[in-house]
């Protein structure tokens, strides 16, 4: 069935002539099922005279003033009886007449119709895809039309749909929404350019930043998410199992006939060793397995500690110095000699400034933090408990209430938890353990209200000098990942520097972090600075750093629109939330990725940084509590 459409607007827009054709092939329909009657078009009068309109609509809806010449015409076809004719069944059956060779796809009926050769939902979960493959009346492919919305920071989970579609008879992939943020560059009242989205062009209605939802800026310069997706779809794929390396071609034609594989062997950010793999012609869709014990690095790998968790070297107290402490109004002063100097502030409990030879490390207090700057994809009392010439320990609780609720105490015992329990969103108790080395300790017990949603991120956050702009990291990288978006990046000693660890996202939020961080240190041009590792037991962290802290992010609508602070903002987290991405207007990140408000324990060590102290001698060594 085919329409053929023609029209002119009268000078004033007041009406429109119409003249609509329908042609329909006789041969694919029922002669006495097929009877088309006169039809009115209720605002025009306008009617079908056998398989011809012709008429005058009155005022019809125009596209636009600019476009006057552009509307929408809705056709429904009735029969007789006034029942729909399924003009998308003919349409079908035509092209099967003509082309049984042609495979078809059509979402727009439903994803799982008879008018379509292809399954093709439109952001289905991964575990529903997965059911529907495994579905034994389904005899159809699947490929997901849309999927893995790239709005901002987003891309989260991809993996997990990789893991199915690799492993799910059926499944075929799917179209990422999209390829590109579709913003026009405009001029601002400064004289710069900047990426600008619906609204700034004075255009209403508009999709607000709807629109940017791609895996590059308008330039094609790629997000940091491309990196996942180039990682997800590589065809050579690498697995490691048991006791083995599978090596997977997942090309249906090609062998890896002229590809050579290359081992790299790394230790603690350090490479141990690296070769040439003698890897066999791999056919399609077919593996070869390595077995560790006869692989090439098989004799440096027997030289690595059985366990992870070797005994360190062990910093000796004894000559480190005595340590003097002093309380006076409120502020606590702890420092050795006239090397270092770190003073608490009693009314926060948080480290006020930390002094290194003459230099000033941090600036403000060492905060717990909970709350990131919302992706697309989103939206105490203290006293001094112990000395000894070595070292000094002090206890701080904090109490967070909601900015509503006038309940507020410093002192622990005051508080009256059966009548505050549904104000308190979490309790947390800090205790700093300084040494006279420099190094200090922190261990943080958070206690949430069980009644919270889930927790964008468990962690802290401090802030040091914009001089210290220099970062080194021992964990992954290079390039920005989180815990649901990580698998391309590799586990590594990378440098970096803070204005380049910012990502523009065009809609600013959480940004520039990275995953599974061990240590990381922030220094000056000479190579003073700050050192921040995991402690004890506690597991790799979630690490960022940027000029914009997160209420700068969260206010800013553009890029363009961020105002650098006079420091730089860090965030070490024990827990941080997925990016999700599934979509962006429902729950997206799964159920793995989630921070529910549960209790959390966790140690962070902090020491200075002297340009002649490497940072992966200060992470081997470990202090005693």
């Amino acid at each position: 069935m085919d329409y053929f459409f023609k029209s002119s607007l009268g000078e004033n827009f007041l009406a429109a002539d119409l003249e609509v054709e329908v042609k329909v092939d006789m041969a694919q329909v029922n002669s006495e099922e097929s009877s088309v009657s006169e039809a009115k078009v209720t605002s025009g009068g306008v009617g079908f005279v056998v398989y011809h309109l012709n008429g005058k609509l009155d005022m019809p809806k125009l596209w636009s003033s600019e476009h006057p010449n552009l509307y929408t015409l809705v056709l429904t076809l009735k029969d007789e009886t006034g029942k729909l004719l399924d003009c998308e069944s003919c349409q079908v059956g035509w092209i099967r007449g003509k082309d049984p060779s042609r495979l078809l796809h059509y979402e727009g009926g439903g994803s799982r119709t008879s008018s379509t050769d292809i399954v093709c939902p439109m952001y289905m979960r991964v575990w529903d895809i997965v059911k529907i493959a495994n579905d034994p009346s389904e005899t159809r492919p699947l490929i997901l039309c849309e999927y893995s919305h790239a709005m901002g920071n987003s891309n989260g989970n991809i993996h997990e749909y990789w893991k199915a579609i690799d492993s799910t008879f059926g499944l075929q992939g799917g179209f990422i929404w999209d390829w590109v943020d579709q913003a026009l560059l405009k001029e601002g009242t400064d004289g710069c350019k900047y990426w600008a989205y619906g609204g700034a062009f004075g255009d209403t209605p508009n999709d607000l930043n709807f629109c940017l939802n791609g895996l590059t800026w308008p330039d094609r310069t790629p997000h940091p998410a491309l990196h996942e997706v180039k990682h997800v779809y590589q065809p050579i794929k690498a697995t490691l199992m048991e006791s083995r390396i599978k090596i997977i071609n997942a090309l249906f034609f090609e062998s890896t006939r002229g590809l050579e594989f290359s081992w790299h062997l790394n230790g603690d950010g350090c490479s141990l060793g690296s070769g040439v793999l003698d890897v066999p012609v791999i056919g399609p869709q077919s593996s070869y397995d390595i077995e560790l014990d006869s692989s090439p690095w098989n004799s440096l790998w027997l030289c690595l500690p059985s366990k992870r968790n070797p005994s360190p070297h062990v910093i000796k107290m004894v000559g480190c110095g005595t340590l003097t402490s002093e309380h006076v109004c409120d502020t606590i002063t702890i420092s050795k000699e006239n090397n270092w100097q770190i003073k608490i502030n009693t009314n926060t409990g948080t480290i006020e400034n930390w002094e290194v030879e003459g230099h000033l490390l941090t600036c403000k207090g060492l905060l717990p933090c909970f709350w990131r700057a919302p992706t697309d994809n989103d939206k105490g009392g203290n006293q001094i408990a112990m000395q000894t010439d070595h070292a000094v320990q002090i206890k701080t609780i904090y109490v967070v209430v909601p900015e509503d609720q006038d309940f507020l105490s410093k002192d622990e015992h005051a508080i009256d938890e059966s009548e505050t329990r549904g104000s308190i969103s979490f309790r947390v108790e800090v205790c700093y353990w300084f040494y006279g080395s420099g190094d200090l300790i922190v261990e943080y017990n958070i206690n949430p209200n069980s009644d919270l949603p889930p927790l964008p991120r468990v962690g802290v956050v401090f802030h040091v000098e914009p001089s210290f702009d220099e970062v080194t990291w021992y964990g992954k990288g290079p390039f920005e990942c989180y815990p649901d978006r990580k698998e391309a990046a590799h586990v590594g000693i990378y440098k970096s520097n803070v204005a380049d660890m910012h990502v523009p996202y065009i809609v600013p939020g959480e940004s520039s972090g990275r995953a599974d961080v061990r240590w990381v240190a922030f220094q000056d041009r000479k190579g003073y600075g700050l050192f921040a590792s995991v402690y004890g037991s506690s597991p790799p962290m979630q690490m960022s750093a940027s000029y914009y802290g997160t209420s700068e992010l969260d206010k800013a609508t553009h890029n363009k629109d961020l105002v650098k602070g006079d420091d730089i903002e860090v965030h070490l987290d024990h827990k941080h939330m997925g990016l999700g991405g599934d979509d962006s207007w429902s729950p997206s990140v799964h159920d793995q990725y989630l921070v529910p408000p549960v209790p959390y324990s966790f140690c962070i060590r902090f020491c200075p940084i002297l340009p002649s102290v490497s940072c992966q001698d200060i992470y081997r060594t470990q202090l005693q509590l």
